[in-house]
């Protein structure tokens, strides 16, 4: 199940006898430029899709900041399309021949249920992480002016109406926030950067280092508080889980409750939904809150699940290895052969022991 060399750090399996102190920093070197090989290429192919849509709408004779609003969605459903299968490939080139690109294995359904009560324990932290710099804002002019910049920036009908965005560009805007982007984001930061690291490096450094890619990434500060706080857990779910299953499952789950559904609800497709989003959102934090402390027991239990899996696979093991070509006959007794407990006799016949 799990490769007990992960647990120590052990390069998921690598031999590291007698490394050289300078072969040592080299390899550890080349891992860390790969894994922010990873990062490189998301950002390059995020330039690319919003240069992409932006000037498509100054060919068609629109403003290119403006097209960029009215068609936002697109310009993230467009990124996630094209990222998906460049990091796929970056993945497959930087790994050994018959090296899985990312850990998979499959969840059990104790799995599954703590990583779905982790979820939104975490968003309650995180919730409270926002509340809390609310509060801080109130005296600090600073804190004021990054709240607002963040507002804006979650807010997607801050720029622009919601009846001046085309349908389309709704349904786009919500597959590529809640499907495509933290698809795109854990093949980047968990199988990019993670999974790379801890080949080289102790899985607390490998899982600090993605997360603070993952907050770097967000930019702006509020952003980067919570990015924090949540990729600190799905490094370690991810660790712990040995599957990029559920850390995907959390991204999709956090980018849905966080803003995609309210969003979407917002978009004037389904009518005046201002009731409906009051309700969800009344809901959603009721639902937070009340799982913080489970959440964390949870997190808590995902972590010894994955103690006693190390336990069980660096148990004992046989003191004689098996070839598979032995036949069953070469195990089996011969009935003719002398019982280890005879008594040991002389040449000439005499008991030994007298």
């Amino acid at each position: 199940m799990n490769n007990p060399d992960w647990e120590s750090g052990d390069k998921m399996g690598e031999s590291v006898v007698s490394e050289t102190l300078g072969r040592k920093i080299g390899l550890g070197i080349l891992y860390f430029l790969m894994a922010a090989g990873a990062v490189c290429l998301l950002v390059l192919v995020q330039t690319v899709a919003v240069l992409g849509v932006g000037i498509l709408g100054a060919v068609l004779g629109y403003d290119p900041n403006a097209f960029l609003n009215a068609y936002d969605g697109t310009a993230t459903f467009v990124y996630g399309v094209l990222a998906i299968p460049s990091l796929l490939l970056y993945l497959k080139l930087i790994r050994r021949k018959g090296e899985p690109m990312f850990m998979n294995e499959k969840l059990n359904t104790a799995q599954i249920v703590f990583v779905l009560v982790c979820t939104f324990g975490i968003s309650g932290i995180v919730t409270i992480y926002l509340v809390s710099a609310s509060l801080i804002a109130q005296k600090f002019v600073t804190v004021a002016n990054e709240i607002d910049k963040y507002s804006e920036a979650v807010n997607r009908y801050s720029a622009i109406e919601a009846v001046d965005i085309p349908k389309i560009d709704h349904i786009l805007n919500f597959l590529g926030t809640c499907i495509l982007a933290p698809i795109t984001e854990e093949l980047t930061f968990r199988a990019g950067v993670l999974h790379t690291l801890l080949k080289r490096f102790r899985p607390a450094v490998a899982v600090i280092l993605s997360t603070l890619a993952f907050g770097v990434l967000h930019i702006r500060s509020i952003q980067i508080g919570y990015a924090l706080i949540a990729g600190f857990f799905l490094g370690w779910i991810y660790y712990y889980t040995k599957s990029i299953r559920s850390v995907i499952i959390m991204h999709i789950l956090f980018n849905m409750f966080g803003s995609g559904i309210t969003t979407f609800l917002q978009s004037g497709m389904f009518g005046d939904m201002s009731k409906a989003v009051e309700n969800f959102n009344g809901y959603t934090l009721l639902v937070e809150f009340s799982l913080i402390i489970p959440g964390i027991i949870c997190f808590i239990f995902l972590r010894s699940m994955y103690k006693n899996s190390v336990r069980i696979d660096t148990g004992a093991k046989p003191s004689i290895a098996l070839d598979p070509s032995d036949s069953v006959e070469d195990f089996v007794p011969d009935e003719n052969a002398p019982s280890p407990f005879a008594p040991i006799t002389s040449p000439s016949g005499d008991n030994s022991d007298e």
